[in-house]
């Protein structure tokens, strides 16, 4: 995608309360972008509908939850995400 292209999108979620954007611990020119509560709740709906619709990895939660703890470790360690929130509770 185009930076623009997901500007512009960043912007309208941010307008409907989805995301806030926060500045990166390390790197003042990057800016992160946090889902709110109220997106995971559209996020997790999303989620629902599309493991309904059958869609994604075949895998059960147990795999599935592994999958992303293991990416979020490597995000991590990669420098891609911070370790911890802007809050100072650990980043999840």
């Amino acid at each position: 995608m185009h930076p623009t292209t997901i500007t512009l999108v960043v912007d309208q979620m941010e307008q409907r309360g989805l995301v806030e954007r926060v500045p990166h611990e390390t790197d003042r020119r990057s800016t992160l972008v946090h889902l709110t509560e109220a997106g995971h709740e559209v996020a997790d709906r999303a989620t629902e509908a599309l493991a309904a619709a059958k869609f994604g990895l075949a895998v059960d939660l147990d795999t599935a939850t592994e999958l992303v703890e293991v990416l979020r470790r490597v995000r991590r360690e990669i420098n891609d995400i911070p370790a911890v929130a802007p809050n100072g509770q650990r980043a999840e």
